[in-house]
């Protein structure tokens, strides 16, 4: 009986200090420590910033002297991913060249500025007419500048000619309008679908070519040559006049009449 109790209490015993155990059952014992799998260590890439200046920005190369560069509240983060904008140029357009890309063309491939167009829905402001001149063949020859509308075409009007004006395209600035006589009336007009621009001092001028100048002078510089010999011939003849008046009455004078003497009547 006694032997019973002393084997419950060395069993009880064992369970409640096992570090009392003898070494060798302890070395028994499964070592649930070993069996706890190991991983290798997970070596995270360097971040590299891209910003818009095109180079690499990398943060070993960061120092606190570059920091006293930047305000108090500012980043590396927020340095590196700041975008500058791109500024906008005025595009490459010119109203007055003849056949050249639409403004608006330009500024869908290069992203340009154009100027300010008034809409398609209303009627366009009159063009400039800059010059009406005769060209190498002798005829007249006109050049304009486009306003700052929507324009679909251009049409030339010559006063007293019939028929249908010209018509230009909205690429065109210049024309041959064959020939003209001097003095002659010839406006330019923008249309598109709204109507057409009304007429103005820019858009109209009359033709004069260097040959019609050059003949009302050469008409001015004989007209006057000739009434300068008129005037000269009519102050000769009335200095004349007048100088034959003078000598006929001195001759009058002269003679006396025979039936008289200074001594008195014979």
């Amino acid at each position: 009986m006694s032997f019973c109790w002393n084997l419950a209490a060395m069993i009880l015993l064992q369970l409640l200090t096992p570090d009392l155990l003898p070494t060798r059952l302890i070395n028994t014992r499964p070592l649930l420590t070993h069996a706890v799998p190991t991983s290798p260590p997970v070596t995270y890439p360097k971040i590299q910033y891209v910003t818009d200046v095109g180079f690499d920005y990398d943060e070993d190369d960061y120092t606190e002297e570059d920091a006293s560069h930047f305000p108090p509240n500012h980043s590396k983060a927020s340095s590196a991913s700041t975008l500058v904008p791109m500024q906008s140029k005025p595009c490459d357009y010119h109203p007055c060249q003849d056949n050249q890309l639409p403004c608006s063309q330009l500024s869908a491939q290069t992203g340009c500025l154009c100027p300010g167009l008034s809409g398609a829905g209303e009627p366009p402001h009159a063009p400039h007419l800059q010059k009406l001149v005769p060209g190498a063949n002798g005829w007249a020859e006109i050049r304009w500048c486009a306003p700052a509308s929507v324009v679909s075409g251009y049409r030339v009007m010559i006063e007293d000619r019939r028929g249908e004006p010209l018509q230009f395209g909205s690429d065109s600035r210049s024309g041959v309008l064959g020939e003209l006589e001097a003095g002659v009336k010839v406006c330019v007009e923008a249309v598109n679908m709204a109507g057409a621009s009304a007429p103005s001092k820019l858009s109209c001028l009359h033709y004069d070519p260097p040959e019609a100048t050059n003949l009302a002078v050469r008409a001015g510089v004989i007209g006057g040559g000739l009434g300068f010999l008129l005037l000269l011939f009519l102050v000769t003849l009335v200095l004349w006049r007048r100088q034959t008046c003078k000598t006929g009455e001195n001759s009058a004078k002269g003679l006396g009449n025979p039936s008289y003497s200074k001594e008195g009547t014979l």
